[in-house]
């Protein structure tokens, strides 16, 4: 039987935020993430809960393979380039957790008035950073996500 490389889309801006591997039909594996982000309160399991409730979670075959370990690890890899991919693992079910791939979650970034990049996450209204460069909005929004989710998690 041969396994389907998805991803999850968020409809939103159209980026992947997840890679996965599944057996099952597209429509069932979706069920699974949805019935996943009523009980769990991971990153991906917000994502998976805001991107629904907006009506821009969407599901997509990449590629059918007799190697899934494999080619999730090569999906991965490829749409991990955009700082957003939620996985936190490189892919393959022994595979080790990942160090590159962070929680994240859509923001917004506008320029500021003192020459810096301010940096905004709708669904965390607590986070609210800034970028010296480009190339440093995606560890800072991580930052912040990630300090936003913590406050969270020690107040429940």
């Amino acid at each position: 039987m041969t396994t389907t490389i998805y991803a999850l889309i968020d409809a939103r801006d159209g980026v992947v935020r997840y890679i996965g591997q599944t057996k099952a039909p597209l429509s069932a594996r979706l069920r699974g993430h949805l019935q996943a982000a009523r009980r769990q309160s991971t990153p991906l399991h917000a994502w998976v809960a805001d991107a629904h409730q907006a009506g821009a979670l969407s599901i997509r075959a990449l590629k059918q393979t007799d190697r899934p370990d494999v080619e999730e690890r090569v999906a991965i890899r490829e749409h991990s380039r955009s700082g957003l991919l939620l996985n936190v693992r490189h892919g393959g079910r022994r595979a080790p957790p990942s160090k590159n791939l962070i929680l994240a979650r859509p923001v917004m970034v506008a320029p500021d008035d003192n020459g810096t990049l301010l940096i905004t996450c709708p669904s965390l209204p607590e986070v609210t950073t800034f970028a010296a460069s480009p190339k440093d909005i995606v560890r800072r929004a991580n930052d912040a996500i990630e300090e936003a989710l913590y406050a969270r998690s020690a107040s429940a």
